[in-house]
């Protein structure tokens, strides 16, 4: 009488294929996960170095502008400084398209370099003097990094691999 008679090696070669299949899900979700979080920082990494060129144009040109003793326009500067700005917000909306989650603070990152760009534009048609007591408020550079510290503190904490995202890793399972 043959009451059941199972093939144990199929079957243990069956649930060792959905096994591995199983763990290869797992190793490619974990990998996916961890490419994403690296072009994340990389992407960082390129705004924090774009805001700090964009300080040193600032700083280049405020210090162009209280050195030179005739009142002559520095378009060159200026024009670089224009250039750097549309740099920031450009890699800042990149940067805004990786991440879904905050987007303000990437829209924040652009207005904020617009406006100091404009700044700094109306302060190289100022005199020295008027520099001068404009930058009784304290600099433009001082400004600049009082309003972008909170911006950069956001940027710098993707960089580190410190910010947690949410992606829709599951739909490519």
């Amino acid at each position: 009488m043959n009451i059941c008679s199972w093939n144990w090696w199929a079957i243990a070669s069956i649930v060792s294929a959905l096994i591995t299949g199983i763990v290869a899900l797992y190793i490619s979700s974990k990998w996916r996960h961890q490419k994403n979080r690296e072009i994340l920082s990389n992407e960082a990494a390129n705004v924090l170095i774009i805001i700090q060129d964009y300080v040193e144009k600032i700083i280049e040109l405020h210090s162009l502008i209280m050195s030179s003793e005739d009142n002559s326009p520095h378009k060159k500067e200026v024009e670089n400084l224009k250039k750097a700005a549309r740099k920031l917000r450009d890699r800042s909306f990149l940067f805004s398209e990786l991440i879904t989650d905050e987007d303000d603070l990437v829209l924040e990152i652009g207005e904020i370099s617009a406006k100091f760009y404009y700044e700094a534009r109306d302060l190289d048609n100022l005199t020295k003097q008027e520099v001068i007591m404009s930058s009784e408020s304290g600099s433009l550079v001082d400004r600049f990094e009082t309003e972008i510290a909170t911006s950069r503190q956001h940027v710098k904490a993707y960089y580190l691999y410190k910010k947690k995202f949410w992606t829709l890793i599951w739909l490519y399972i």
